[in-house]
């Protein structure tokens, strides 16, 4: 197949590059032709359309070729070496001599000159002089010898001058061919990046047009052709290439992102990214596509995503209470939502430590990404470290063949939720440390290191500090994901938040009942070991309780009488029995004293949980 065609203006130039080319293999696709003046215009139009890409030329040849075409016009240049034997030859005929040269030959041809300190005459081939007159002109200066081409000697033979051949040297004829060689790769290699670009937009999903500045198109992929049969392309050009969009794009050299426009009563969303060279924008690039199309993707991707449980689904709105306490917890926990910075949160059983750790998710900076929680108590030690950080095929008996992704991996660029936290083993807590400082992973059974980009937001009922100082928890974990902390007020604590929720739970989910006052007031009295899972479990067991369109307040009292086990002769006195205020803290010291400090047995004995224990030892400073 013809590649590259070289011109040749002389027998000895055809002689050496025809040999050349036929005996070296990386040359093929490369052709020879002699012309010279209007015939090399001629071959060159001809060559040009038979689908030469590129020409090799030396002298007027190249002068007539170059600029032309839009193809490369590679100049064989004229080197010392044969201007100096040229000369050499021509000096022993005569000492009056001219060398005639044109373009780059001719400041060779000076650059002899000036370098050799030899005398004769340079003339200079002017682009459409007379080289007839040019030798008249030597010979009238006294030349007897006349150096230069093709078209020079024939000149000389016209006027009866002596004449020696500037021949063109092998090295010459080879530097030419090898810049040669090196274009077309280079143009092989473009061609397959322009064909690896094309294929990728035209199996877009998408329209892509080009415009220039002047409000042309100058590109269009495979869908863009179909979109254009529904529409006239002056039609879309005047409905995209607006004054104010163009003003945007063009002038202020802004983005246009995910615009909403109607053509022919359908929508479609568009997207307008300049094209800038050297601080100037030449164009821009229109990307279109249906908004149906849009919608029906974003809803496939939604339903996979929560089908995995990927996606955080609650948000801070979705928090009730108007508490001063739940009021502060919001507002901290919508303010450490801005940052990236691991989160602890401290709560006991049923607070909303989940629901909080959604909520700071959709308000981040990550909220596009994934969501993912597990529960560290819920599985075992094993279990937890491959469900965590993934396994490659053959980790251990049973493992899938192919291996398994990892939360972390699954969560890249989202939030993992780790609750119970507490439960973790120290080597699971060592590759958990290794995500917080590296931000990388290393599946169970492999040994490739995966760079992860998570956010772990991490819960706990437990004092995860004072578990590291008794060596239980790793203490450098401990301040890895406690770098924010938010603790999270047990009902208890925010007991005028206790009506508000229950009214609010039933009317999400039985908005058919309804609830007096004074009952929703009754619900206050107590403290709630479980908080609001323990509450919502009460009015659940009420709703089965009422046959009416209203829970009553002695169906109330009976399903708290059967839960908190009031003594009948003092209702509002729990089992345990707790002291007032002002002598509870005693009460506690006293219990604490007489099971050696075991906590798990003084809370047994108060008929409170362990959890309550902690809270109200750390009220009175005895922890």
């Amino acid at each position: 197949m013809m590649e590259t065609v070289i011109f040749s203006g002389q027998k000895n130039f055809t002689r050496e590059v025809t040999y050349l080319v036929e005996n070296n293999p990386k040359y093929e696709g490369f052709i020879v032709t002699e012309a010279v003046g209007k015939k090399t215009e001629e071959l060159g139009e001809y060559y040009y359309n038979q689908g030469a890409k590129l020409f090799i030329a030396r002298g007027q040849n190249y002068d007539r070729l170059k600029n032309k075409y839009d193809i490369p016009v590679i100049e064989v240049r004229c080197c010392y070496e044969e201007i100096l034997k040229a000369f050499q030859q021509a000096n022993k005929q005569s000492k009056n001599i001219a060398i005639i040269g044109y373009g780059s030959i001719f400041r060779m041809i000076k650059t002899f000159q000036e370098t050799s300190g030899e005398s004769f005459l340079p003339l200079e081939i002017q682009p459409d002089g007379d080289l007839v007159e040019l030798v008249k002109e030597g010979l009238d200066q006294g030349v007897d010898t006349f150096v230069g081409g093709l078209n020079t000697k024939n000149a000389c033979e016209f006027l009866g001058a002596d004449h020696v051949m500037l021949e063109i040297s092998p090295p010459s004829l080879i530097d030419a061919l090898e810049e040669a060689c090196h274009l077309l790769a280079v143009q092989a290699e473009r061609n397959r990046n322009y064909q690896f670009i094309q294929t990728i937009l035209n199996v877009a999903g998408e329209a892509v047009f080009a415009f220039k500045r002047d409000r042309s198109i100058s590109y269009i992929n495979s869908r863009s052709k179909k979109f254009l049969k529904r529409i006239p392309l002056t039609t879309f050009t005047d409905l995209i290439m607006t004054d104010e969009n163009y003003s945007v794009v063009f002038e202020n050299g802004q983005q246009i992102e995910n615009k909403l426009i109607e053509i022919n009563s359908e929508q479609f969303v568009f997207s307008m990214i300049p094209l800038t060279s050297e601080d100037s924008i030449y164009g821009t690039v229109v990307h279109l596509k249906s908004a149906t199309d849009i919608i029906s993707s974003e809803n496939s991707v939604r339903k996979q995503l929560y089908t995995k449980g990927h996606v955080a689904h609650k948000n801070f709105e979705d928090i009730i209470g108007n508490s001063p306490q739940m009021n502060q917890a919001v507002g901290w926990a919508k303010r450490i939502a801005k940052s990236d910075n691991s989160i602890l949160i401290l709560g006991e059983t049923g607070t909303g430590k989940e629901l909080f750790a959604q909520s700071i998710h959709t308000h981040s900076a990550r909220k596009d990404g994934p969501f993912i929680a597990i529960n560290c108590a819920a599985l075992s030690s094993s279990v937890l470290e491959s469900e965590l950080f993934g396994y490659d095929k053959g980790a251990f008996t049973g493992a899938n063949t192919e291996g398994k992704m990892g939360i972390f991996e699954m969560a890249h660029n989202g939030t993992v939720f780790l609750d119970e936290i507490g439960e973790i083993n120290f080597e699971v807590q060592a590759k958990l440390l290794r995500v917080l400082q590296e931000k990388e992973i290393v599946r169970v059974g492999g040994e490739k290191v995966i760079p992860v980009d998570v956010r772990i937001i991490s819960a706990t009922n437990k004092d995860l500090q004072s578990l590291s100082f008794e060596g239980k928890f790793r203490n450098d974990l401990f301040y890895r994901l406690a770098v924010l902390e938010l603790k999270l007020p047990a009902l208890s604590d925010r007991k005028e938040d206790i009506p508000l929720i229950i009214s609010n739970y039933l009317t999400q989910h039985y908005p058919e009942l309804m609830i007096q006052t004074k009952s929703l007031d009754y619900f206050k009295q107590f403290d709630y070991f479980g908080n609001i899972r323990q509450l919502i479990n009460l009015i659940e067991r009420c709703v089965v309780m009422t046959d009416y369109s209203e829970i009553t307040y002695n169906t109330v009292v009976d399903i708290c009488r059967q839960e908190f086990q009031f003594n009948q002769n003092n209702p509002l006195t729990l089992k345990a029995n707790i002291p007032e205020t002002k002598t509870e803290k005693e009460m506690l010291e006293d219990t604490l004293r007489e099971n050696f400090g075991n906590r798990k047995e003084t809370a047994r004995k108060l008929n409170i949980s362990t959890a309550t224990l902690w809270r109200k030892m750390k009220k009175y400073g005895l922890i």
